[in-house]
């Protein structure tokens, strides 16, 4: 007696925040608006706009040169000279340098959207931990409600002679089975609710509403969302970039260098000056140092361990999107049999509980027909679940987040 109270003031207790649930449920887009916000992305936008619009480094450059010869009894030379040159041999680096940091920005962006996109499984998470509550909650009062009606029936049969006294103690067990499962289900539901109203930084006092699950993309248009909005292959498309700019950085300090000027100069003393083009090449040719073939190694080795890192992005995440597309076909494709299954469970058990009033059917036959009726709930329940998770999981990974 003292154990049945203690179920019924639990349930008291948790009941009214589930009254709340046929009033505000909260939608799954709602959820992911909450956790999915690119605050960041908004404000690092000034800053990234100009990293990747960055441009190699102008070739021409503007030199401007003054030179004193004093000697000992001659007046003191000197020479103003300025011209314009031309570094032909510093392109590569340069223009590594400009890649670089448009890899940097893009690799920025990237992350950020990684985050995204991992808040928004996070949050796919729990909201269907709450959506799987729910639905046990739901078996668990069914059940409760089954068990009610059979030890009332059974404790009619039993007064009236026709039942023996092990079928009201089996049915009182088994109603005190369903009662101990609905409060566990409704403690579950509470402490996740806890859990996702921590996550969106929100109170959830009501249910979550199920997203419906609706048109399926195919599988080449689900191959090619991902290969284009994964953000993870963005990020392994930037490491490249980065590489490939570190390399060219790499190659370019033991390359030769070249340039040419031309411009004009004023030569002359305190007695005369002179006024004449003047043209200048210069020619650079580094020093090869272990250090410099070792850094040049390293970003070859650093490009190529990126080529095949984008390589893996791009297969492992085709394979999620198309196993998460499997699931979603696979559980929506049983949910119509098993809600006939349900139905006729439903109906067998009503008839067997009307015969088992009258006589005409024995215990065992009655529990036999609530097993099954249980059962096909809880695969429908789950297979309901399954379908609109694997829907909303895919549509995650291919970035069709709501705006």
């Amino acid at each position: 007696m003292h154990k049945r109270r203690f179920v019924v003031a639990l349930l008291a207790a948790m009941l009214p925040s589930m009254a709340v649930s046929a009033q505000a449920p909260l939608t799954l887009d709602a959820a992911l608006r909450a956790v999915t916000t690119p605050a960041a992305a908004d404000a690092l936008t000034p800053g990234l706009a100009v990293a990747a619009s960055a441009r190699p480094e102008g070739l021409l450059s503007l030199q401007t040169g003054a030179s004193v010869a004093p000697d000992v009894g001659v007046p003191a030379k000197y020479t103003l000279s300025q011209q314009l040159s031309f570094d032909v041999g510093s392109r590569a680096g340069r223009l590594g340098r400009a890649r670089s940091a448009q890899a940097a920005a893009a690799q920025v962006l990237a992350s950020l959207a990684t985050s995204r996109r991992s808040a928004a499984q996070n949050a796919v998470a729990a909201f269907f931990a709450v959506a799987a509550d729910q639905v046990q909650f739901a078996s668990a009062s069914q059940n409760v409600t089954l068990g009610q009606r059979t030890l009332r029936a059974t404790t009619q049969r039993r007064r009236v002679g026709v039942a023996p006294r092990v079928d009201v103690d089996r049915a009182r067990a088994a109603l005190r089975s369903s009662e101990a499962d609905l409060a566990a289900a409704a403690a579950a539901l509470e402490a996740d609710r806890g859990a996702l109203g921590e996550l969106l930084s929100r109170t959830v006092a009501g249910n979550v509403a199920l997203p419906d699950i609706g048109t399926l993309p195919t599988s080449a248009r689900v191959r090619d969302e991902a290969l284009q909005r994964n953000p993870l292959i963005a990020s392994a498309r930037a490491e490249l970039r980065n590489a490939q700019a570190a390399l060219l950085i790499a190659q370019s300090d033991l390359a030769p260098g070249l340039g040419v000027g031309a411009g004009a100069a004023i030569t002359g003393d305190s007695v005369q000056n002179t006024l004449g083009p003047v043209v200048s090449a210069t020619l650079t040719l580094p020093i090869s140092t272990n250090a410099a073939r070792a850094a040049r190694g390293a970003a070859q080795a650093r490009v190529a361990a990126a080529d095949v890192a984008l390589n893996q992005a791009r297969r492992d995440a085709v394979a999620t999107a198309l196993r998460l597309r499997a699931q979603a076909v696979s559980a929506a494709a049983r949910l119509a049999p098993l809600r006939d299954a349900v139905e006729s469970a439903q109906r067998v058990a009503e008839s067997t509980l009307g015969g088992y009033r009258l006589g005409a059917v024995s215990s065992a036959d009655l529990v036999a027909a609530q097993t099954q009726l249980v059962a096909a709930r809880a695969a429908l329940g789950a297979a309901t679940l399954q379908a609109s998770q694997a829907y909303a999981s895919l549509q995650v990974e291919i970035g069709d987040l709501p705006s």
